[in-house]
């Protein structure tokens, strides 16, 4: 299992999180909600080995892998930021998660809009990122990850083997999980405290690694399907879509983006 005392020891700044690991719980995002702040400066992690309702955006549910193979965690933090700018959370958990993963070479992570990291074609992390109302009316950010980190391609369900992948396919090595967990800890510290008026730099960094920029994509969004190709990044991470007529469309979420082959 995870040790907690490893990943604190292994951070450029050892207050910054405080660190809890469990076994089991039915979902990272909801019970980091029932950890007491701690001393940690930055936020409060969860990490679990298992989960058993672990869930995706839009009620997906997350394949955990084999326990003690890859990284599920939550983090629950208070930007201090105006709450409007809250909304980069996940743009900003991506990019945390493609410098860390950049640093076991020869993984190249591309960011998927919204929540999606790929190497190559193939998905290796998720996000999930939430406003979660407290006592007193103080609000909450929770940022859920699941990250194939040691698992194998034979040991996926049938059904995502040709859609997913692990760092451990990529590299053809065993990756040591307590410093993954600690680089992705450092990068997110990095940019959680960095001046909210910086975002517009992040951005230049995630249309240098995005998945779809360039691409034609079908896009479904409740009832609604629609097809464009994208080509941008709007000034708050929205996806733009140049449409069969030559009109744009600015897209602040989606139910699901597929790229047309």
């Amino acid at each position: 299992m995870l040790d907690a005392e490893g990943i604190a020891a292994a951070l450029e700044r050892e207050d910054a999180w405080a660190i809890h690991v469990v076994d089991e719980v039915t979902s990272t995002n909801d019970a980091v909600l029932n950890l007491s702040v701690g001393s940690g400066t930055v936020g409060t992690v969860l990490f679990a080995e298992r989960q058993s309702a672990g869930r995706g955006r839009r009620g997906n549910m997350w394949f955990g892998g084999p326990p003690e193979s890859n990284l599920l965690f939550s983090c629950r933090v208070q930007p201090a930021w105006p709450r409007r700018d809250w909304g980069r959370l996940t743009h900003l958990t991506a990019l945390a998660l493609k410098r860390a993963i950049e640093c076991y070479p020869p993984a190249s992570p591309l960011v998927k809009w919204p929540n999606d990291l790929y190497l190559g074609d193939r998905k290796v992390s998720g996000i999930l990122a939430e406003t979660k109302m407290q006592g007193g009316g103080k609000a909450s950010a929770v940022i859920g990850v699941g990250m194939n980190v040691n698992v194998q391609q034979d040991e996926l369900p049938l059904e995502i083997r040709d859609l997913a992948t692990s760092l451990r396919e990529v590299t053809g090595t065993w990756i040591d999980r307590e410093s993954l967990a600690a680089g992705i800890l450092d990068a997110f510290t990095e940019l959680l405290t960095s001046p909210a008026d910086v975002f517009s730099e992040h951005l230049v960094e995630l249309k240098e690694a995005h998945y779809l920029l360039g691409k034609p994509v079908r896009v479904r969004l409740g009832a609604e399907t629609i097809e464009g190709t994208a080509i941008d990044l709007g000034t708050e991470g929205e996806l733009v879509l140049e449409m069969s007529q030559g009109e744009t469309r600015v897209l602040t979420s989606a139910d699901e983006v597929r790229v047309r082959r």
